[in-house]
């Protein structure tokens, strides 16, 4: 079995793909008169080569290395955080087919150009089933540079047709093709990962079904503006969960009243079990910074701040001396509580997604 770059995460469920025939990678493949197999180039690199212009040196470097080289080359924390778990789904779900088996053309790359001498062959193949079918024959003679490049291919044109529902790969090879090239247009990078992640104009309602992971991923699709932070998601009681995209945390609601400061810690490690969907992100109390850092903001856009002026007040994790520093949902101030064990405070939780 071949080693693929592998990142310790587990990401939202392969969607079904449009068309019966799947979605994959070509490669350009030249073959002797024996049809045995000369070399082999990922389409996006020809492509990269022949229309781009770019150039490519990594001889030295292994797969790994030239995929993290790719990642850091993006600016989006969220995408890279995406991109990273496709990743590794597709590590998980790849299925090597034996030498003397061929995949059927999923009919979806367009090529403008064509190799003299050559033939566009299907290297990978997406399947309804969630599998990802890969040729072990064309496979064995791509360099680390095509097998790294097929990787990023398969993770960025899974995310464009779960964004903007692309049933081509053009736009992945060529943003593959960028991410790899030893000078990238950054600006270009840019554009392609705003246009693919975010869509403006996208009416279907966001974030109420599904795992919060994709609720998260649904509602970026809608959303444009950086400076605000958005619903993601509610629970079937009703509960809000609220992103801060500049902050990069995720806000619960006000889920728990009337406990003391050991309750609140306590909760929060346990929202797991009070909101399952919810289980694969570290919950804990936020510190008064994160409170404090956009006050004016929380207090107007999350839920349950305060009631009819009045305020309810959060535990958080900071303390000055014995005290606990408590904020006040009302009006943004913060104070010192010594009074661990009163069972007055309200809980609202916190957890980073890290790119």
């Amino acid at each position: 079995m071949k080693s693929f770059f592998y990142f310790c995460f587990i990401f939202f469920p392969l969607l079904l793909f449009a068309g019966e025939k799947g979605n994959g990678g070509y490669a350009v493949v030249c073959r002797d008169q024996n049809e045995s197999i000369i070399s082999a180039e990922l389409l996006d690199i020809y492509e990269g080569r022949i229309i781009y212009k770019k150039t490519y040196s990594y001889e030295e470097q292994s797969q790994e290395e030239i995929i993290k080289n790719g990642i850091s080359k993006l600016t989006d924390p969220l995408f890279i955080n995406f991109l990273k778990k496709e990743i590794s789904l597709i590590e998980r779900n790849s299925v090597f087919i034996p030498i003397g088996n061929e995949l059927e053309a999923t009919e979806d790359a367009f090529p403008a150009i064509k190799k003299s001498g050559c033939r566009f062959e299907q290297l990978a193949n997406y399947q309804q089933s969630g599998e990802i079918l890969i040729s072990e024959e064309i496979y064995n003679h791509l360099n680390e540079l095509n097998k790294a490049a097929l990787i990023l291919h398969e993770a960025i044109y899974s995310i464009r047709r779960k964004s903007v529902g692309d049933k081509t790969s053009e736009s992945a090879r060529k943003m593959t093709s960028q991410l790899l090239a030893t000078k990238s247009d950054h600006e270009m990078i840019g554009k392609w990962i705003s246009d693919t992640f975010y869509r403006p104009n996208n009416t279907t309602p966001c974030g109420l079904n599904g795992y919060l992971y994709e609720r998260i991923e649904n509602c970026l699709y809608t959303k444009k503006d950086f400076s605000k932070m958005f619903l993601v998601t509610r629970t079937l009681d009703g509960r809000e969960v609220w992103f801060d995209q500049i902050k990069g945390l995720l806000w619960s609601d006000r889920f728990q009243d009337y406990v003391n400061f050991n309750e609140a810690m306590t909760s929060c490690a346990s929202i797991h079990s009070e909101m399952g969907h919810l289980y694969d992100y570290e919950w804990r109390l936020p510190t008064i910074v994160e409170f404090s850092a956009r006050a004016s903001d929380y207090i107007t856009t999350l839920p349950n701040m305060n009631r009819f002026g009045d305020p309810y007040w959060f535990w958080t994790s900071s303390s000055k001396g014995k005290s606990v520093i408590i904020f006040n949902g009302a009006d943004g101030q913060k104070s010192s509580n010594p009074f661990k064990a009163l069972r007055n405070g309200s809980v609202r939780c916190v957890a980073k997604v890290n790119p």
